[in-house]
């Protein structure tokens, strides 16, 4: 019996330390802890292509909206318009500049999305690089890459039903 609680202990840290992804500092403080406050809720995108290794993947300008919000340690970002969801790392923090990063793998496909902004009140400005390798068997097929530069305004005080009346 003592032997299964063991195990059973055992299981149970290994779960929970596998969602403790967030990088720690100096004294027990995650980077998203320091990411500035100003940064979250929703922020109208606006893209342009700057370099590309296929311009005929990817689009050379886009319209978007991103929602910022924070969980315990993790930075969530919404795209309501594509309906996508994800967890992101922050990579680094200085000042108002903040540079996170999305991977998200696949058995033949890796993507590495890299956001760097930086927040000027209502405002920010940046980069966002995005990174694709695929493989078959093992063997690289193609690596693609793209830099957008991008600017993003805040929508106060606006909510998803109008985000999506418009």
């Amino acid at each position: 019996m003592k032997r299964i609680f063991k195990r059973l202990l055992l299981i149970f840290i290994i779960f929970l330390c596998s969602f403790a992804r967030a990088q720690v500092l100096e004294g027990g403080v995650t980077l998203s802890d320091r990411v500035p406050k100003e940064l979250y809720g929703a922020w109208k995108i606006y893209a342009e292509c700057t370099q590309s290794t296929n311009k005929d993947y990817f689009d050379t300008t886009s319209v978007d909206i991103w929602i910022f919000s924070k969980i315990d340690d993790r930075i969530l970002l919404t795209n309501p318009m594509s309906g996508a969801t994800a967890s992101i790392g922050v990579n680094e923090v200085t000042g108002k500049k903040v540079k996170f990063e999305k991977r998200t793998e696949f058995p033949d496909e890796l993507t590495v999305e890299t956001p760097i902004i930086t927040i000027n009140g209502e405002n920010f400005e940046g980069f966002d690089r995005i990174y694709i390798k695929t493989t078959r068997n093992g063997a690289l097929v193609k690596e693609d890459y793209i830099e957008y530069k991008v600017k993003g305004t805040k929508m106060s005080n606006v909510s998803l039903a109008e985000i999506f009346g418009r």
